[in-house]
């Protein structure tokens, strides 16, 4: 999937493409078939935990002016379900994230009482946008769905 910049919400921004493994001569035809799902739907085979939530604000400490903090951001993106009900809070789950711009600090996993995990960090003060993506692994193998989030920090 490739999100291409547009000026506002109304211009259809998201298109996927893929390469095929062997190309067409000329004349011959390919059929395709493909099934999308939006929104809070999901294959009944999904078996990855799902991002719920995602919050984000300043990092700084209310009431101190000098804070090291000021000009971060901090997010929060919570996870639930799939494979996540069957991992024991003691589990080494792991938190992979990258950024586009930028460098991400503080990053954290922590198991939640209601069976899902958050991943937390923060970013720096940058006039750029970010486009940060993260997952939830265990042994290096997938159990989260890919939270992806690209950050305007003029548009806070």
């Amino acid at each position: 999937m490739v999100e291409i910049p547009t000026p506002d919400e109304t211009h259809d921004n998201i298109v996927a493409y893929w390469v095929a493994d062997d190309t067409l001569e000329a004349g011959e035809s390919r059929r395709l078939h493909y099934l999308t799902h939006t929104l809070n739907t999901q294959p009944e085979a999904h078996s990855l935990g799902r991002a719920i939530r995602t919050r984000h604000g300043r990092a700084s400490i209310p009431g101190q002016a000098d804070s090291t903090l000021q000009g971060q951001r901090q997010f929060i993106v919570d996870f639930q379900g799939g494979a996540l009900d069957d991992i024991a809070a003691d589990q080494p789950v792991e938190l992979v994230i990258n950024a586009q711009q930028g460098e991400v600090l503080l990053p954290q996993v922590t198991p939640l009482p209601n069976k899902g995990w958050r991943a937390s960090f923060r970013l720096p003060d940058s006039h750029q946008p970010s486009d940060v993506r993260l997952r939830l692994t265990l042994n290096e193998e997938p159990i989260s769905e890919t939270w992806n989030y690209v950050w305007y920090p003029n548009d806070q």
